[in-house]
């Protein structure tokens, strides 16, 4: 800490970034990640951190050309940007990219940005995407028709460049909480309360894909993709965004929760549970639940003999 009269006063935190700093178990092997990986989002910076995770996709929908590219300018340290010309390129892109926040004009040729923000609401791929309208028109009826389409932020221009700065991470930070809370909360058999109808509707298809198939120790994304009619570079962003979990991630902890809950209910043994939940490693099974719940399966119901409540 630093302080002087009249200058006021300046806290430190340094914080190591050498490996010696670290215990063994503290560190985590760099592997090869994919670069669409959703960030985890703290309240300073959104840099690629240790975790090999990279930074937020932000799509600008501005069909001013300079005023586009000063936003670009602004924000491109910090996160990626992808740029639309006008709201109906800007809808293209965000269900190709599936970006994780997206910045909007209001008045646009081809589509405006209110319909672009119902248009992104209505959409299952977007439904989930934060989104700050930037507009001159600053009237209260304006503002408040842009936060009835869906807007998260009606930004009047001009603006202050660490302003819209601040919203965009606080927008972020906010979907990581929602992700946090949603992997608290979520069980086979019960879905968060604040999640939308339309992402609501896209777990609830999901989560109804893996349990017809939960006993196939190997589900296909594929399959799913096809189901639904998406890519599975739309499907790993969308579900990165949302839940903040790949398809294949999202299969094995819903494995695992169904196990939790199996094993509660006490109907049957952990043999039985396995096999239910389509693991093929009886060892692995035990190793993933126990760093998941913190106990073993047979702390829960013990093997051969009906589980009991813990």
């Amino acid at each position: 800490m630093e302080s002087s009269p009249g200058k006021g006063t300046t806290f430190s935190v340094i914080l190591p970034v050498v490996k010696s700093a670290f215990t063994q178990e503290e560190l985590v092997a760099r592997t090869n990640v994919d670069r669409n990986l959703v960030p985890e989002i703290g309240n300073i910076k959104n840099e690629k951190i240790a975790n090999g995770r990279d930074t937020a996709m932000i799509l600008v929908v501005e069909d001013n050309e300079e005023t586009r590219s000063l936003i670009h300018r602004q924000l491109a340290k910090e996160f990626r940007i992808v740029e639309a010309a006008n709201g109906k390129e800007g809808m293209r892109l965000a269900i190709k990219h599936i970006p994780d926040l997206i910045i909007s004009d209001v008045v646009m040729p081809e589509m405006t940005g209110l319909e672009l923000c119902e248009s992104l609401k209505d959409n299952t791929l977007t439904s989930h995407i934060p989104i700050i309208l930037l507009s001159a028109l600053s009237a209260d009826e304006q503002r408040l028709k842009g936060l009835r389409k869906g807007a998260a932020v009606y930004l009047p221009k001009p603006y202050r460049r660490e302003e819209l700065r601040l919203l965009i991470f606080n927008q972020l930070a906010s979907r990581e909480q929602f992700r946090r809370k949603f992997l608290r909360d979520f069980s086979p058999d019960h879905m968060p309360d604040n999640v939308e109808d339309l992402d609501r509707e896209f777990v609830e298809n999901l989560s109804g894909f893996i349990e017809a198939n939960l006993t196939t120790d190997k589900i296909k994304v594929d399959e799913f993709c096809k189901a639904l009619g998406l890519s599975r570079t739309q499907l790993y962003r969308k579900m990165k965004s949302l839940i903040g979990m790949s398809f294949t991630e999202f299969v094995r902890d819903y494995r695992l929760r169904k196990a939790h809950a199996l094993l509660m209910e006490g109907h049957y043994n952990v043999s039985e549970i396995i096999y239910m939940i389509g693991f093929n490693s009886r060892s692995y099974f035990y190793e993933s639940f126990k760093k998941k719940f913190g106990v073993s399966p047979s702390e829960i119901g013990d093997t051969g003999s009906p589980a009991t409540m813990n």
